[in-house]
């Protein structure tokens, strides 16, 4: 075989390995994830959206989020790593722990996710507009408001779709590509993209299960949904992840304004600092549809 047969050969073989790995079946879920996932009925798959191939160099960060490549490691100018620092003030995020919620289970109910940056400029709803990469998305717009229904089956629980065709009706999070782990903490620029998932149970560990993000780029990374506590008088939704061990770790919502999507992180700061431009630390508040 010629050389150049044979390197071509072993591309491909390379592609197909590469593509069997990523599309491995997820293991099996729980009866009670079963039941729970039967809860969302008539769902119909996402229609991958083409992606043109980019130059991948010379872009910023924020770029790359948009186009789900992993970010770019900080740089000094003889080409060194250094450690990430925070060049963009984030608006109103000084680090303080998200709102109490009560211990006591909310009464179940359904409505809009109404979004409000905790400075008052932003105002809008979670919306009925997905990305290339599965993200749901924000709207000023009420008429693209997805309507949700908030179980209060705990005091973690599920937060899923009601009026969306989307296969993934659980409202959840997913690690991001470049996170350096599934653990969200403070002082750590670690994210989870805000998607449609498949049910975990409360208090679960980060799981490999499928997702709108996977499904349409075939990256299996891990998901965690039962992750929701609800205020009963304010109506205020407040998220908790769940780290590897086991421990929750308070949890903020990051908007990024420039590409109209929101993340899950542990430290606004950290997140900020690597994407380059604002962020807004954003409150979620459940109301009348």
């Amino acid at each position: 075989m010629q050389p150049f047969a044979r390197i071509f050969t072993l591309a491909a073989l390379s592609a197909f390995l590469a593509t069997g790995a990523l599309a491995a079946p997820s293991p099996a879920p729980s009866p009670e994830l079963t039941r729970r996932q039967a809860e969302i009925p008539n769902v119909v798959p996402f229609a991958p959206t083409p992606v043109k191939t980019l130059k991948k160099r010379h872009m910023t960060n924020g770029q790359r989020l948009a186009r789900g490549l992993p970010l770019n490691p900080p740089m000094r100018r003889d080409g060194r790593l250094v450690a990430r620092t925070s060049p963009t003030p984030v608006v109103d995020a000084a680090g303080a722990a998200p709102t109490p919620v009560n211990g006591a289970s909310c009464s179940p109910r359904s409505g809009l996710i109404e979004i409000t940056s905790t400075d008052g400029s932003i105002t809008g709803y979670l919306a009925d507009i997905t990305t290339r990469f599965g993200q749901y998305g924000f709207s000023p717009n009420k008429t693209d408001a997805i309507e949700v229904q908030v179980h209060c089956d705990g005091n973690r629980f599920d937060i899923t779709t009601l009026n969306t065709t989307a296969p993934y009706g659980y409202i959840g999070g997913v690690t991001g590509l470049s996170s350096i782990s599934n653990d969200l903490l403070p002082g750590s620029s670690n994210y989870a993209y805000f998607a449609g998932v498949t049910p975990t149970t409360p208090g679960a560990a980060p799981c490999s299960q499928d997702s709108s993000f996977s499904h349409v780029t075939s990256i299996a990374n891990t998901v965690e949904s039962a992750i929701w506590s609800m205020d009963e008088s304010t109506a205020l939704l407040t998220p908790h992840w769940v780290n590897t061990d086991s421990s929750e770790v308070p949890t903020y919502i990051a908007f990024y304004k420039a590409l109209n999507l929101l993340y899950f992180t542990g430290d606004i700061q950290e997140f900020a600092g690597v994407i380059g431009e604002a962020i807004h630390e954003v409150n979620f508040t459940l109301v009348s549809a």
